[in-house]
């Protein structure tokens, strides 16, 4: 009997262990992913209120498909079968939550850039050329959605950023015209790698240069100035390596700062100091 129990617990667990996921917030909503009870690969999501309602104030608990609320808004098993055994990459939520950005292995290191539409249930797929590595989301100053990402090159360096609008999708302009658009920024050093994050008030799109012996930063203003170049915070150095976060004014009057972990400060390479820095005028 107690080796009975015992099994059960263990098939209870395994089976928590795939119905249930650490979730992620993003704005009002947790997202989080199941296996579809077998079917492929599912995004989840629920309003965060909806949650902390239901918790009582004591932060998220397990969410799993069958809470009420739940919507799912990816479905693997749905997609077409040109990737059909591929598996989900990176997924990027829009920050108004209609669209989500998201990037398929096909199991050799390609990644294909796709966005499904919530309101309508459309996923748009060819979106890139080549294979998609990074995905960030900004608004222009009128408030349109723009992807940014970036992309491997021949030798699969992410070497290339580049910025998509979301309204050209939506309007069905080819994919030879949208690909026919010039990247914002090429890196021709075969041993740097480019990234693209947000700071966490999303307030900058960050654009990392990292190699082993060195990074640099650019800075993008997320809200306008989408299409002027990325505004770069200290050029590389050998031996030096940065990393950039932006904070808010927390009240009126106070001032909205750069926080940069970096080893300039000791000299050091191994040695990491904090250096705050007046943002100003938004430019670093």
């Amino acid at each position: 009997a107690a080796q009975a129990a015992f099994e059960e617990l263990m098939a209870r667990a395994e089976e928590a262990a795939v119905e249930y996921a650490k979730p992620e917030r993003h704005g009002e909503y947790y997202y989080f992913s199941d296996d579809g009870n077998g079917g492929g690969a599912r995004i989840l999501r629920v309003a965060v209120a909806d949650v902390e309602a239901r918790a009582g104030g004591r932060g998220p608990p397990q969410l799993h498909a069958g809470m009420r609320g739940t919507e799912v808004v990816l479905d693997l098993g749905e997609l077409d079968e040109d990737y059909a055994g591929a598996s989900l990459a990176v997924v990027r939520p829009s920050p108004c939550h209609r669209f989500l950005a998201f990037t398929m292995d096909s199991g050799f290191d390609e990644y294909a850039l796709l966005l499904r539409d919530a309101t309508t249930g459309r996923v748009y797929d060819k979106l890139s050329p080549g294979s998609v590595v990074g995905l960030e989301w900004a608004q222009d100053a009128d408030g349109e959605l723009h992807l940014f990402y970036t992309e491997m090159d021949e030798e699969m360096r992410p070497a290339w950023l580049h910025r998509l609008r979301v309204g050209d999708i939506l309007a069905g302009k080819p994919p030879s015209a949208r690909w026919a658009a010039p990247a914002v920024l090429h890196e021709p050093d075969p041993n740097v790698f480019v990234d693209v994050s947000a700071t966490k008030n999303r307030r900058f799109l960050v654009v990392n240069f990292n190699s082993k012996l060195m990074s640099e930063v650019r800075l993008i203003p997320n809200g306008g100035g989408l299409e002027e170049v990325p505004q770069l915070v200290r050029a590389r150095e050998p031996g030096v390596e940065y990393y950039v976060e932006h904070l808010s004014a927390a009240a009126e009057g106070d001032r909205e700062l750069f926080v940069i972990v970096t080893n300039a400060v000791s000299g050091d390479a191994g040695n990491y100091g904090l250096v705050v820095a007046d943002a100003g005028g938004s430019d670093p």
